[in-house]
């Protein structure tokens, strides 16, 4: 009978454990835990959240004023990547925009963070050319940057051969003209493995919404 509930317990806690989920509206960033809501931002500024492997914290990208620090942009608004840990609900700034003319070094309009499977990475994209963003990774304990490939829709495979690759779009042109688009699978570090046929057929970590 112990076996029994304690073997309850597990499925319980299992239960509870996959049942967090993040709720974006009206910018603002909400927890929902088995129908129980909490708001966790309150500026209207926040979007791309995404919850951490463990579930103990979160990121997200949120907009900031021209004038809260030195920015050169054109006519976009800066962006941030924040981190929140939920239990205390503080918040810490991870990285700010550095723009650059050089489109492999800048860092501006940031969009789609998620994490590697273990929490230690979290890769984003940064606007960089016209027709195409920049992958970055971005280490939560140096909190140092790395330029990965060109690309966009960025997702993570969550488990089996691949696991923590990357899977991105990139736009490419035909030689006698026009253009399309194809998924790729791209290693942690950056090196092509090869075209996707389907994105889908893979666990992935990606963003259902802004």
């Amino acid at each position: 009978m112990k076996i029994a509930k304690i073997f309850f317990l597990l499925i319980l806690m299992t239960v509870s454990l996959s049942a967090l989920d993040l709720v974006l509206t009206s910018k603002n960033i909400y927890l929902s835990n088995m129908g129980n809501v909490v708001q966790l931002t309150f500026k209207g500024n926040a979007s791309y959240p995404i919850l951490s492997p463990d579930e103990k914290s979160i990121v997200y990208i949120r907009t900031v004023p021209k004038n809260s620090y030195e920015y050169k942009g054109e006519d976009s608004i800066p962006t941030e990547i924040v981190l929140m840990d939920l239990e205390s609900k503080q918040e810490k700034i991870i990285l700010k925009e550095k723009p650059s003319t050089d489109p492999y070094k800048t860092l501006r309009d940031f969009s789609e963070p998620i994490f590697s499977s273990d929490g230690q990475i979290v890769y984003f994209l940064s606007n960089a050319w016209v027709t195409s963003s920049a992958v970055y990774a971005l280490d939560l304990k140096t909190l140092k940057t790395q330029f990965i490939i060109d690309g966009n829709d960025l997702a993570i495979i969550k488990s089996g051969d691949y696991k923590n690759y990357i899977i991105i779009d990139r736009h490419q042109y035909f030689v006698d003209g026009g253009s399309y688009d194809s998924s790729w699978l791209v290693s942690p570090n950056g090196k092509v493995i090869g075209q996707v046929r389907d994105r889908n057929s893979y666990e992935l970590y990606q963003h259902a919404n802004e």
